[in-house]
């Protein structure tokens, strides 16, 4: 259990703690004290305690004083990696078939940042309900998932094509950048896709439980 970090959190979690005592059977809806913890009172059932309440708190004073240092600093994430791949592939080159292979295979490997940084945005719109959050990070991820695949089948193509500009003694070491490259974005690919369907199941699961627990306060068990 999370301990009060102010005196008006502290009488807040204290007059739960009473009224739970009080009515064993009864929960208390996140809503009633979002204001200082989100709290859930949820009687336990079983043979050795049947009338015994527990209470989860979830600190979202801490989470909206930190919200958005952890946004700026994952949007940095996401961002200052991109621009450095492209201060380093300048001049723009798109007809010439070795630097567009060479700006594909160098842009995979500065995938995994951005990753973390999108993970980092997910994890902060998730505990602190920001279900619009959830659902633009979501739909940035599908639409990325797209992007890297059409990017992929492009590169495919200039290797196949470039493959046969190679010298022999070359082609092995072309060929393991190829299948580094390939595997980097077959591991982003399926990163993205997987938290972009994770996210719009999470923002559906906050909207359905907080309907589920619109009475402040109902009674009887849960």
């Amino acid at each position: 259990m999370t301990t009060a970090n102010s005196t008006g959190s502290a009488k807040a979690i204290t007059r739960l703690r009473r009224f739970a005592a009080r009515n064993p059977g009864t929960r208390v809806a996140p809503a009633l004290y979002a204001r200082y913890y989100p709290c859930i009172v949820r009687p336990q059932s079983g043979p050795s305690s049947p009338n015994h309440t527990t209470m989860e708190l979830e600190p979202s004073e801490t989470l909206t004083r930190l919200r958005w240092p952890l946004y700026f600093i994952a949007f940095g994430l996401i961002l200052l990696p991109l621009l450095d791949f492209v201060s380093s592939v300048l001049p723009l080159e798109p007809y010439n078939l070795r630097w567009r292979f060479g700006t594909v295979a160098l842009f995979s490997g500065f995938l995994f940042t951005p990753i973390l940084g999108m993970v980092l945005v997910c994890m902060v719109a998730t505990f602190a309900e920001h279900r619009v959050m959830q659902r633009v990070v979501a739909v940035v991820n599908l639409i990325g998932t797209v992007l890297l695949i059409i990017l992929m089948v492009l590169f495919a193509l200039d290797v196949v094509q470039l493959r046969l500009e190679i010298g022999p003694q070359d082609k092995l070491a072309y060929d393991m950048s190829a299948i580094r490259a390939t595997v980097k974005y077959l591991f982003t690919i399926v990163s993205l896709i997987w938290l972009g369907i994770a996210g719009f199941k999470v923002s559906r699961l906050r909207r359905s439980a907080r309907r589920e627990m619109a009475p402040l306060v109902t009674g009887g068990a849960s």
